[in-house]
Parts: structure tokens; sequence; C-alpha cells
């Protein structure tokens, strides 16, 4: 995936999903979980442009965890909290679709709002900081 984006673009689009979370209280249409979706997709597209801005090579996966883990650059020091963002993979796939699951509810769905949110103001710090 090398050359599919500058680290601004996916910032931009990370933040976009982010974004995505419509108001509280969510219009009765909408099923809280789907907003954890767009978290898992902001907190991925946070992860990769560090990657990008370090010049390294985009690994073709999905998971947050498997970017956490796969990274090639050991100076890449990852805090607790973005560390968390592997949750948002199992929240957002285990409720994506129709199917036996458990509600969120709103202290879950808030907790995952802040992860995504922790995430994405780290990539912005790594980038903007120049850190290489």
């Amino acid at each position: 995936m090398t050359g599919a984006g500058t680290a601004t673009e996916w910032l931009k689009r990370a933040g976009s999903n982010l974004l995505m979370e419509g108001k509280f209280p969510l219009p009765e249409e909408v099923l809280p979980e789907e907003l954890c979706f767009q978290w898992q997709q902001s907190a991925e597209k946070s992860l990769k442009p560090v990657l990008v801005h370090r010049g390294k090579e985009l690994p073709c996966m999905h998971s947050l965890s498997g970017l956490l883990d796969s990274r090639t650059d050991s100076d890449i020091e990852f805090s607790g909290e973005v560390r968390m963002s592997g949750i948002l993979a199992s929240n957002a796939v285990a409720t994506r679709y129709p199917g036996n699951y458990e509600s969120m509810g709103m202290e879950k769905l808030a907790r995952a709002r802040r992860i995504a949110e922790v995430v994405y103001v780290w990539a912005e710090n790594q980038i903007r900081d120049g850190r290489r």
C-alpha cells in the first residue's frame, strides 16, 4: 500500500470517521453499535499515517491489533490507551451486522469513542511533532 495517500490525507479521513458520531441523544433510527464501526475505522486510519509519515510501507490489513503488533519501526511507542484500540475491532465487528449480541449501552459506547479519540490525537501529535 505504499503511496496510498499522505499522512495528512489519512488523518483527514480518520477525523471524518471520528465525527460520524451524530449528536447525542441519537435519533431513534440510529443504532448506537454502528458508531463503533466508524470509531474503529477512525483508529485504523489514525495508526496508518504514523507509518506513512515514517516512510514505512503500510501493511495490507484492517486489524488494529495487527497494526500495533506488526509495526516495523521499533521506535514507535504506543501508550496503553492507544494499545486499547484493539478492543474497538471486537465491538465493531460483533455488532456491525444483525445477530445475537448484547447492546453496547451508553457507557461502553462512550468508552469506545474516547479510545478512538485518544488514538487520533496521539497520531496527530506524532505527525505534528515531526517524530521519525
